[in-house]
């Protein structure tokens, strides 16, 4: 998690470090998630390769060669990763809204997309995220990530911004700010905001904002059988409800996505939501 003074800038930090593991074919995918976050991908070590076609999950080797430092904007779908070897990687999610004022780099283009970090961002900030690569464990590489980060952020953070740690918290401070702006408090208009600060509608954002909570309950204290009860603790309508919505952000039914949540390896993002949920 980020240090308190970045809570609203950075939703958090992710390590994936195999080295010295031996790993099945099976295992060495990454299954991630439907994301409304940009995020910055750091690859130390190793090569990951973007599955993007069920002929790559056969072959997940022919898949884009990822770039060893990369931004990935909000996504649509769930995210297939997969290394020949082992990898060494950090990845930092950012907040959409807060993306776009802290490297002025718009969302819209970076829908749906993974990029070279040299394509998006300026030379400027491109220079101040070098010393990242040094040698160094994941806690140090992550603090020196934040110590760059602060700076930055220090100038340029919003003023009346929010430290949210849940989906839930950030998307309802994000409604009220755009409910207050003075260019027009109409509905449609508060829609527009949302839809051009994080590339989603409010709608959308609430769907995630359900996920989210539903998957980190179930990590958390292993409720997956009870479905109506978690459709109800999550927000959905229901039970129905929260079958459409999973499927929609997974690609499969809770049953299906929570077995394999359990079981495999590959699906090792997933888990991490019942780690911020203690």
């Amino acid at each position: 998690m980020p240090r308190p003074t970045l809570a609203g800038c950075i939703v958090l930090g992710i390590v994936r470090d195999t080295r010295g593991r031996t790993l099945p074919h099976e295992d060495r995918f990454n299954h991630f998630p439907l994301s409304p976050y940009c995020s910055l991908t750091f690859h130390f070590e190793g090569q990951l390769h973007l599955v993007e076609t069920d002929a790559h999950m056969n072959a997940p080797e022919t898949g884009i060669a990822l770039p060893r430092l990369m931004v990935s904007g909000p996504g649509s779908t769930p995210v297939t990763t997969w290394s020949e070897g082992p990898v060494f990687v950090l990845t930092v999610g950012f907040y959409p809204d807060v993306w776009e004022v802290l490297t002025g780099t718009r969302i819209a283009p970076l829908f749906n997309r993974h990029l070279a970090g040299e394509e998006v961002l300026r030379p400027d900030l491109i220079e101040m995220l070098l010393p990242v690569f040094q040698n160094g464990s994941a806690e140090q590489k992550f603090a020196c990530f934040e110590e760059q980060i602060a700076q930055l952020w220090a100038q340029r953070r919003p003023k009346g911004g929010v430290s949210p740690f849940w989906m839930r918290d950030w998307a309802t401070a994000l409604a009220t700010r755009a409910a207050l702006s003075s260019t027009g408090r109409s509905l449609r208009q508060l829609q527009r905001r949302i839809k051009r600060q994080t590339g989603r509608t409010q709608r959308e954002l609430s769907l995630l904002v359900r996920n989210e909570e539903l998957f980190a309950r179930v990590m958390s204290d292993g409720t997956g059988n009870d479905y109506a009860g978690l459709a109800v603790e999550a927000g959905f309508a229901d039970q129905a409800h929260m079958i459409r919505e999973v499927r929609r952000m997974t690609g499969m039914p809770p049953a299906k996505i929570l077995r394999l949540i359990a079981t495999k390896e590959s699906y090792w993002p997933y888990r991490l939501l019942g780690m911020r949920y203690d």
